[in-house]
């Protein structure tokens, strides 16, 4: 059996005549329904959005943390360097909620460490120390942060 309610003036939407010959809306009937459907449906998006939105760790952080993690990923891409770990090797563990700037984030590091120790061995001699290559790209990094 159908539930069948008198729709007031205006209220209905779409309409249809029931059995006895009354107006039935059948918006009317979920009107309140929907509207909450919406707004959950809103409120989700939002919560969603705003998720994307967030900043990632590397904007995040000063301009001295991004240095001084810099330095610490292009110490270790040295140190892999001078062990004979072609980059490609070098295996990275994702924690498995990074974003994409992120992981390009350190994969630049690691980039840019295997050149940087390629070019300071070639300038400085196979002695140099990896304390000594550290301090330069941190410097670097806080002179560029700089400007």
């Amino acid at each position: 059996m159908a539930l069948v309610v008198p729709i007031p003036a205006g209220k209905a939407r779409y309409t249809r005549m029931s059995d006895k010959g009354v107006a039935v809306g059948t918006d009317f009937l979920r009107e309140p329904f929907m509207k909450r459907s919406y707004g959950a449906v809103a409120a989700c998006f939002l919560v969603v959005s705003a998720g994307d939105v967030r900043a990632d760790r590397v904007s995040e952080m000063s301009r001295a943390d991004r240095c001084a993690y810099s330095a610490r990923m292009q110490v270790l891409a040295a140190h892999y360097s001078s062990k004979g770990t072609p980059r490609a090797q070098v295996k990275i563990h994702w924690h498995g909620d990074e974003s994409a700037n992120e992981v390009a984030f350190v994969n630049r590091l690691l980039d840019e460490g295997y050149a940087a120790w390629a070019e300071a061995r070639a300038r400085h001699g196979e002695a140099f120390p990896l304390e000594l290559f550290g301090d330069a790209v941190f410097e670097r990094c806080m002179r560029e942060a700089e400007s």
